[in-house]
């Protein structure tokens, strides 16, 4: 193995023989003779020279390797700068087409009918909001719905299963606790609703009777204005007018004729 190497580490010396021109055939000052040349076997390398020349091989290699990795990455941006540039290139080719295109549709048509396909078309875009706006707000409340159905759905699918399991004890138990939650859930529901019409009834009569007696005070107040005039000839009269109506509706001032006559009595 060692021969192998000392071999394939030996390389090629060329010297002149003695009393001949030590340049290369070529040269014009030998005048174009050949120049014997004899190989010389180099000198065997230790292990630590070969070791080193090895290790720097490797080093040389990584950093070439390191190096194209570099240039590969530079490359790869700059691949993705100039197909960023070309796009945006290419829109602004784009937008100048259209805005040429505008600029001459301009030429030909007046600006009031441009305004008013602007309008127009500001209509439209705000008609289509109030539509996606509608649309949601009925996606929704179709989403509730659904929700309120599968939970319906998967009360009954809990039931039909509690029922099929009729024979657990347990399962009874916790079907009757249930029910009786729902019973009583709905029977404070229906108290509390009476409650509330209980209260609204007896708002609602002490209204009617606060009503009932401003009308009979209205209508004593009416009687006693109309016989007045025919009160202060005949008192009697007006005594049994104020005595037909209820106590409720007689507490009233009383007339100018009433009031002389008691100062006077």
């Amino acid at each position: 193995m060692n021969e192998l190497m000392q071999h394939s580490f030996t390389f090629c010396v060329t010297l002149p023989e003695a009393g001949l021109c030590p340049a290369l055939p070529c040269c014009p000052a030998s005048g174009g003779c050949a120049v014997p040349r004899r190989r010389v076997p180099a000198l065997p390398l230790s292990r630590s020279e070969m070791s080193c020349t090895i290790e720097k091989a490797l080093a040389d290699a990584k950093a070439l390797v390191e190096r194209l990795r570099e240039h590969d990455s530079a490359a790869e941006a700059l691949i993705e700068q100039t197909t960023a540039l070309n796009k945006r290139v290419e829109a602004m080719k784009q937008y100048q087409e259209e805005i040429q295109e505008l600029n001459e549709v301009a030429r030909h048509r007046p600006r009031s009918t441009l305004v008013m396909g602007i309008q127009q078309e500001n209509r439209q875009i705000r008609e289509l909001q109030q539509e996606n706006k509608e649309l949601r707000t009925s996606l929704e409340e179709h989403q509730s719905a659904l929700e309120l159905i599968m939970s319906k759905y998967r009360e009954q699918m809990f039931r039909l299963l509690m029922a099929s399991k009729k024979d657990d004890p347990s399962i009874i138990m916790k079907l009757k606790e249930q029910h009786s939650k729902e019973l009583q859930v709905h029977v404070d529901q229906i108290t509390e609703m009476a409650a509330v019409m209980r209260k609204a009834i007896e708002v609602d009569e002490r209204h009617g009777c606060k009503e009932q007696e401003r009308i009979s005070q209205l209508e004593v107040r009416r009687k006693l204005q109309s016989t007045d005039v025919k009160g202060s000839q005949d008192p009697s009269r007006c005594l049994m007018v104020l005595l037909s109506q209820p106590l409720t509706a007689v507490v009233l001032p009383l007339p100018c004729w009433s009031r002389g006559s008691t100062t006077a009595a």
